[in-house]
């Protein structure tokens, strides 16, 4: 419940320590992955922002990653990264370089032409995986993190 009274507008932020943004892409900005024709990406990105499509902005993935104590000397892992919102937020916030892994390739596609849209092509790419035979070495990163995802991967003791 909140504590702030009705009428009132928001506290403005504290910008001493407010959050690095990640750059967005614009909604309008031009895209080529077909994806981004599909009337529901269109309306899940307006709903929760360019470049991810679900509940999470950059503030809660900053926050969701700060334990980490990620820096830019670190790498990370973002497996089903879907758009690659989170994974951009994850280097914007960190400085680290973030690898985003989604099982879906068109998905992949999208989140990386996003990537390459927002400059952020090499610190945060987004590859297509395959989530029954994943390739990734062991001790390969400082760090791996899943949004909602974990549930849709077979056998989860091969990851």
């Amino acid at each position: 419940m909140s504590t702030r009274l009705k009428g009132l507008p928001p506290p403005p932020p504290n910008t001493a320590t407010a959050t690095p943004q990640p750059p967005q892409p614009a909604l309008d900005s031009p895209r080529k992955a077909t994806l981004f024709s599909d009337p529901r990406f269109i309306l899940k990105e307006r709903v929760w922002g360019a470049g991810f499509n679900g509940p999470v902005d950059a503030a809660w993935v900053a926050t969701f990653v700060a334990p980490l104590a990620l820096d830019s000397k670190m790498s990370a892992v973002n497996l089903g990264a879907s758009l690659g919102g989170v994974s951009r937020a994850m280097a914007s916030a960190t400085g680290a370089w973030v690898t985003g892994y989604e099982s879906n390739p068109e998905l992949a596609e999208a989140g990386m032409e996003l990537s390459t849209i927002t400059g952020l092509a090499k610190r945060a790419p987004i590859q297509a995986y395959d989530p029954a035979a994943p390739s990734l070495k062991r001790n390969s990163c400082n760090a791996i993190v899943s949004v909602d995802s974990l549930h849709t991967i077979p056998d989860k003791p091969a990851l």
